[in-house]
């Protein structure tokens, strides 16, 4: 089974998943059991690993509980003024989201980007 890292890190402008939620979904529905999926939540998308506030807890939840795990970089959190009280249970945080790619990186992880064209 392939570990791919996708980078949640920008938000979509309107009613529709971010990109990396919506491809962790469609990985899933395409390709059962044959990839490891973390999604890292940092930059505009921090709010969805937050308790309140969060319109997209539910696919969260769901996604976690189809085997997505899930992970949130603790720098971002505190420069919004967060803290890792504010997150989901089951969302690890990370140190800082840069610094966590290039770890996945260096052991062989695949890491997809949402960047923004």
């Amino acid at each position: 089974m392939k570990h791919i890292l996708l980078s949640c890190f920008n938000d979509s402008t309107n009613d529709e998943l971010p990109v990396a939620l919506d491809w962790a979904k469609t990985l899933l529905n395409l390709f059962p059991n044959k990839y490891r999926i973390t999604v890292l939540l940092h930059g505009e998308c921090i709010k969805y690993s937050l308790k309140k506030n969060n319109r997209r807890k539910k696919i969260i939840k769901k996604l976690h509980n189809d085997g997505v795990r899930f992970r949130v970089c603790k720098y971002c959190l505190e420069n919004d003024g967060f803290s890792i009280d504010d997150v989901i249970r089951f969302i690890k945080p990370i140190k800082f989201s840069v610094d966590y790619i290039v770890k996945c990186q260096s052991r062989g992880i695949h890491i997809i980007n949402d960047e923004k064209n």
